[in-house]
This record gives C-alpha cells, structure tokens and sequence, in this order.
C-alpha cells in the first residue's frame, strides 16, 4: 500500500523571514522551499529544503500534543544526508557567518518566547564557512568541527587567523570559562564605527595562543584571562612575551545601562627594543630602540578595544635607556631637528658618535606623563646625552596633534672645552680653561647651566614653532635649509 505523503512548494515571494543572511531574505524576493512527510506512519521523517541555503532530514517521534524531533541532520548546502544513530548534526557550507547578528536575533526569539528543541538535541557540528565574523573580527577558509558531550562542546577550528582549540560550556553557569588552546591568533583593528560587542555579552575568557598577531605585527605568546560580572568583564590577566617584548595588563571592560562602555587598565611594558615593542602595539613614536619601561594606569569611555583618544586619562612612568629620537618622523624629534642639537659638538670643534643624521641618541630618558582626555601633561622630562641635556615641561594633545611645551637645552661643556681650547689655541688656553672650570666646581658653579637655553615650542607636531626665549636676533631658532644652530658662544 503507498503511503500518503504531504508534500508542500512554495517561492516564499511575500514572506519576509527576519533572520541573519544567509537565512534572511525579503518578502520581494523569490527563494523555494518545499516539504514532504509522510502521513499515518509512526515515527515518520520529515524532508525540507530552503534552497540553497539549507537542507533537513529529521526524524519525528510521534506523541502527545505534538511530535518532536528524535534525530535528524541539517545542512547548510546541498548534498546527500543520512540520519546519525542519535541526536542532531549539523554539515555543510555557508559563504558567511556572522554571530554577533545570530546572537542579537537569537537573543530577541528567546526572549519572545520562541523555544525550540534543535539546540537542546545538538550533538556534532561539521562546517565549513568562507568568511565567518565574530567579535569584529573576520576570519576566512573556516574549518570548524564540534563534539557535545553533558558538560561542554569541545571544538576544532582550523582558518586563516584562527586555529587551535576551544571548550566551550554547555547549560552551565554564565560565568562559566570559555577555554581556548589556540596555535594561531591573529587580530586586526576594528573599525571605529558600528555598535561595540558588549562585555555583558561576553562570556570569561581563558585563552593562550603560540602565535599571536595584532594587524600583522608578530607579538609572541598571549595569556588572557577574564571574569565575567554584572557590568562586564573583570580583565584579570593580559600578557604578552616575545623575545625582547614583556607586556602585562590587567583591570575591567564595562558597560553601563546607558550602553556607555569604559576601560580601565593597569599595564607594564618592559622591552630591550621599546621603539620596536611600541610601533608593534599601533603607537606611533619617534623613539628608536632604547631599553626600559613603561609603567601606569589607563582609562577610556570606549571598548577595550577602542583606543579613544579624546577620552584618554591616567598616569604613565617612562625609563628608557640607550635610544634615539628620530629627527626625520614627526613628532618630538623635529623639534630636535630645528633645535638643531647635532650641531653642538662642531661648537666644540669636536664630535660625539650620539648625534648624527639618523636623530638624537641619548643616554636616558625617564619622566611622569599625566594624560587628561587626550592631552599629555609633564613637568621636568628629561632626556640626558653625552652632548646635551633636554628638560621638557607642558603639554601635547594626542588627538589634535599640538604641541605647548618648555625645553630647556644645556650643553656638556665642562668636559671638553679644556680639550676644544688646547686643540684650538694651544696647550695654554686648554689650561686656563681648565683651571676656570674647576675653580667654578669649587665655588659651585655649574658651567653648563650658564650656557642653558630655554625654548617655547608651539603648532603642530609636523610644523613646530619653536622660539628660543630671552635670546638677541643672533640666537632666534629657525628652520632653514641648514638648520639652525643653538649659539653657545
């Protein structure tokens, strides 16, 4: 006896469906469908098609007031399907996924009321994606398998910035970590626009990765660890390690009920290259080598991952040591530049290997910045040469790029003019300037501060004005061709 069967075909032309693409579409839009199960059987197996974007064989198990799903498999492109011996798998291929919108939309179904029995009998997942989008990321070529057992779903994700592996908890509490065991990470800055992924949403993180990767620029190790609260994520470990790079941050990814996100970070930066370590973490610097540290607390009105300048507060400590300021980027070192610092050895008729065309070295550097949204405040920075002195007090506005400074400039010269003077006229001026430079010790007299010079920078970081104060017409700074020379005579 043929069984009856229920076979439905619609074109869905009229009916919008609301969900992400590639499910979604458009009441104006044609996309088929079709349905056929067979009816008077216990237990019967229902076949769907959404073409081309999935494909079902589910078999039913017959009850009271409703059948309901026994196991069945879903595919997200066409093929072949057999029934798994239990549960439900999922197979197949999409040209994207995007989860912050299936979450979003997930989110307003369950809220609505709408239940549904797939998830809960979910048991393997098999995919593959070309683009998948998470968490502002974008990752392609996506290999993704899955295994649910009571507790967790254990996967495999294999991409072209992504791969290694993850636990991820099942029914359990929200708190409850994410673990990911990754080989591969690698991030790029997400644009500045569009609605932030909530830390609320967010579940706690515990991930390490091998080889992790900010917008192509090789980090080294990364341990992050997070704990989820009502407002968001507390950040209780980020740390990077490569070969001359340490970097440890800690502190809380918030939002508030307004929607408002705030950061705040306690970080410390130590590095045997922190010119290096700093062009790798996105921060544009004139400093060029240079061991040392950066230590302090940071705040911002924006997701962790949103720098936001205009909002930046907090406190840094800088020590570096044995570095070079780059005359040629903008910045401070075209200060230097139209200071013209490498000019002062020649004053001497001498020359010192801490200057050159390359930019200013120097010996150390250290000082306190205080950061008021956006604008870097210091008061006595210094940076100390074997040919000169730099004591910097005022300000720079790290979003608008302008500069409100005091330099002062002293020279070494204590210690070679006695060798310029004998070089130049001869044993007998070498002495007495020798003899007046130590007559001026013993008096406590510092030579080099009766030769200090005292700047006014003002403008922009890529055309500074710079004004040498309480100086004649013969000692104004100027930007010439030549450069200008700081007249110590």
């Amino acid at each position: 006896k043929t069984p009856v069967r229920l076979h439905l075909a619609s074109d869905l032309k009229g009916t919008l469906i609301n969900l992400p693409p590639p499910l979604g579409k458009i009441s104006l839009v044609a996309r088929d469908f079709s349905l056929e199960l067979p009816l008077g059987r216990k237990n019967p197996v229902l076949d769907f098609k959404y073409d081309p974007v999935l494909f079902g064989k589910l078999k039913l198990k017959s009850g009271e007031p409703q059948a309901e799903i026994e196991r069945g498999v879903i595919s997200l492109s066409e093929q072949t399907l057999e029934l798994p011996e239990k549960g439900i798998d999922i197979i197949g291929h999409w040209p994207i996924l995007h989860t912050g919108l299936w979450q979003k939309r997930l989110k307003e179904l369950t809220e609505g009321g709408r239940q549904s029995g797939i998830a809960d009998k979910l048991k393997r997942i098999r995919i593959s994606l070309a683009v998948w989008q998470i968490a502002g990321q974008k990752f392609s070529d996506v290999q993704l398998t899955a295994a649910r057992n009571s507790h967790y779903w254990r996967a495999n994700i294999k991409s072209d910035g992504l791969s290694g592996f993850l636990r991820i908890p099942w029914n359990q509490p929200a708190d409850k970590l994410i673990e990911a065991d990754l080989e591969k990470l690698h991030l790029q800055k997400t644009a500045g626009t569009g609605e932030p992924v909530s830390p609320r949403d967010l579940p706690a993180l515990k991930i390490n990765s091998d080889d992790f990767r900010w917008q192509g620029v090789a980090l080294g190790k990364l341990a992050l660890k997070t704990e989820k609260d009502l407002w968001g994520q507390q950040i209780q470990e980020l740390k990077l390690q490569s070969g001359d790079l340490t970097a440890s941050f800690s502190g809380q990814w918030r939002q508030d009920d307004q929607g408002r996100q705030h950061t705040k970070l306690d970080f410390e930066i130590q590095g045997a290259n922190l010119g290096d370590t700093i062009s790798k973490l996105g921060i544009s610097s004139t400093l060029n080598g240079g061991e040392g540290s950066l230590t302090g607390k940071m705040r911002w009105e924006d997701a962790a991952y949103r720098l936001a300048l205009p909002s930046w507060n907090g406190d840094v400590d800088v020590v570096v040591k044995n570095g070079r300021l780059n005359q040629v980027s903008p910045g401070f070192g075209r200060v230097l530049s139209l200071l013209s610092i490498e000019q002062l050895p020649k004053r001497l008729a001498l020359q010192f290997s801490d200057v050159s065309g390359e930019g200013f070295a120097f010996e150390t550097m250290a000082g306190h910045v205080t950061l008021v949204d956006g604008v870097a405040h210091m008061q006595n920075f210094a940076i100390n040469s074997t040919s000169a002195d730099l004591i910097l007090s005022g300000s720079t506005n790290l979003v608008t790029k302008q500069y409100d400074l005091a330099l002062d400039v002293t020279p070494k010269i204590t210690s070679t003019v006695p060798l310029a003077a004998g070089i130049i006229a001869g044993p007998q001026a070498g002495a007495v300037a020798y003899l007046v430079d130590k007559l001026a010790a013993k008096a406590g007299m510092d030579i080099n501060k009766v030769v200090t010079r005292h700047y006014k920078i003002m403008g922009s970081w890529e055309e500074p004005n710079v004004e040498l104060l309480g100086g004649g017409e013969e000692d104004a700074v100027e930007d010439s061709e030549d450069e200008s020379i700081i007249n110590i005579e």
